[in-house]
Order: structure tokens, then C-alpha cells, then sequence
């Protein structure tokens, strides 16, 4: 996954795979390696194909868990919050996941934008976002 463009032309699953294994790696080398990997997550979680963050965005949670909560919210909370704002089928991930990914971080991390989805009434498309701010027992 060093060059995307290079790695596309001989397997467009690549991409799918690295982001399948990047949390098993992850674990692997442990959070005090993940500088070796950022740039390669970050290089996944914007790839075009939709399968690609998809995969990321249904592992996120595990990954805030190996790099725990300052790397999370450093590097971690705004990709996250990019899926929030993607295609249905990436947002599920993140959605399906919310409260494991949301209890790893620090109470003052956890205020994460929530896109609004749908119409307005004069037909124009609701793009302001709606912050969801939890609250946790003890915090």
C-alpha cells in the first residue's frame, strides 16, 4: 500500500484487504508503532471505492481500543467524523458502533457532529449538523 495508484493496477481488491487486516496489524505492532500506519489508514479511509471505508468504519472502534484514547482523538476522531458525514453504507459502520468507539474517549472528546439527513420543507437538503453529546455515568 505504498503507492495506491501502483497497488490498484494489479488487484483492485487491495485496498479491501489492507483495510480488512489494518486493525490485526495494528495489534501487532502496538500503539507505539502506529506512526507507522497513520498515513496508510488515513490513505484507506478517503480511498474512492466505498467498500474500502466501509471496512474502516466497521473496525474504527476496535482500532480506538488497541491505540487508546489520546492517538483516538488525535488521529482517529476526525476520520471518524468523516464517515459520519459518507455514504449510507459507510455511515452504518460508525453508527452500528457508536457507543464502543464514544466510551473510549475522555468525556471532553465525546461531542461528535451528527449529520442531519433529510429535507426541508421548502425542499432544500438539511445539511447543518446536529451535535450529539452523551453522558456517561461517573463523568
Amino acid at each position: 500500500m505504498t503507492d495506491p495508484a501502483q497497488a490498484q493496477t494489479v488487484d483492485t481488491e487491495i485496498a479491501k484487504h489492507c483495510a480488512f487486516s489494518l486493525p490485526g496489524v495494528a495489534l501487532t505492532l502496538g500503539r507505539q508503532n502506529w506512526h507507522c500506519l497513520k498515513d496508510t489508514y488515513e490513505t484507506l479511509a478517503t480511498d474512492v471505492q466505498w467498500k474500502v471505508r466501509r471496512t474502516l468504519a466497521f473496525s474504527i472502534h476496535d482500532l480506538a481500543l488497541i491505540l487508546g484514547n489520546q492517538l483516538t482523538a488525535a488521529d482517529l476522531v476526525p476520520i471518524f467524523n468523516g464517515f459520519l458525514k459518507d455514504l449510507d453504507e459507510v455511515r452504518i459502520g460508525v453508527l452500528k458502533h457508536l457507543y464502543d468507539f464514544l466510551k473510549l474517549l475522555h468525556a471532553e472528546n465525546r461531542s461528535v457532529p451528527v449529520p442531519a439527513s433529510g429535507v426541508h420543507g421548502d425542499g432544500q437538503q438539511n445539511e447543518s449538523p446536529i451535535h450529539l453529546y452523551t453522558s456517561w455515568p461517573g463523568s
